[in-house]
């Protein structure tokens, strides 16, 4: 049996104030249906980054506020969590906070339903669209309307120390090769 369908759009029209009480952002609310149930994905953002403790804090505050809609809703889960450093960006005011940084952008190819991948420093933002910078090619402007999706994709540098570092840190630490 399933419970009637709840839009993503509802749920953050009431719940937006509870965050902004709890002192977080809402930037992102999905419905999933499958497996017999309703998944009620909440991503929120805070000064600082968000924590465990905020996910399970907000996750309660949620749920006691549907407790009274159980039974209509049928079987559901609720998942609070932060947006990660791979985090999409959708409002504008979301462009804006990271202007300089990588971003991967999906976009419309003109005159077409395929789409490309582009990624670059967010160089600008307006009401028109966004410009990219690639690290070896020419700023590209990507229209609104072509934007299907775009995330921060940060320069992750991942792999063990440099020989001279680690050097270093044995030196410092008074250890001796052949004692």
């Amino acid at each position: 049996m399933s419970g009637p369908r709840i839009s993503a759009r509802d749920l953050e029209e009431r719940f937006q104030e509870e965050f902004v009480l709890h002192g977080y952002e809402l930037l992102e609310v999905e419905t999933l249906h499958g497996g017999g149930r309703l998944t009620l994905r909440f991503v929120i953002d805070k000064t600082g980054g968000v924590t465990v403790d905020d996910c399970a804090e907000m996750d309660r505050a949620i749920s006691r506020a549907l407790e009274a809609e159980e039974a209509s809703l049928g079987r559901y889960v609720v998942e609070v969590s932060s947006p990660g450093i791979f985090r999409r960006l959708r409002r504008p005011e979301h462009f804006e906070r990271y202007l300089g940084e990588w971003i991967k952008a999906t976009v419309l190819k003109e005159g077409s339903i395929e789409t490309t991948q582009i990624r670059g420093r967010l160089s600008k933002m307006d009401e028109k669209g966004i410009t990219l910078q690639p690290e070896d090619a020419d700023a590209v402007f990507i229209a609104r309307g072509a934007l299907k999706n775009a995330r921060l994709d940060p320069e992750l540098k991942i792999g063990k120390p440099k020989k001279d570092t680690a050097a270093k840190g044995r030196k410092a630490r008074g250890s001796k090769k052949g004692r």
